[in-house]
């Protein structure tokens, strides 16, 4: 099981949500976590899906493969938009504090 990290999380940064890919779907299209936490999202599909951000959000994920997980931390309140680059009817929104 592959796992990507953008802005290198350590074991000491809390993962406070987890957002799942499946059915073609972000099983949570919207997550809010505090500023300093972390989501992971895991692809549960069995084709490749992205988490990618706008310019100026965290680093993207990059290709997922079936059961690949990424982790991305957020140090900055604001709301984060994302898609899938594959599949752009994907959708979703991380929530600051």
């Amino acid at each position: 099981r592959r796992a990507a990290a953008a802005d290198a999380p350590g074991p000491e940064v809390a993962v406070a949500a987890q957002v799942e890919m499946r059915d073609y779907r972000y099983q949570r299209d919207t997550v809010y976590v505090a500023a300093g936490q972390a989501v992971r999202w895991t692809n549960a599909d069995p084709v490749e899906h992205t988490v990618t951000f706008a310019p100026g959000g965290p680093p993207s994920s990059g290709n997922l493969g079936a059961r690949d997980a990424f982790v991305a931390r957020f140090d900055r309140p604001g709301t984060y938009a994302y898609h899938c680059v594959p599949h752009p009817f994907m959708k979703g929104v991380v929530v600051v504090r």
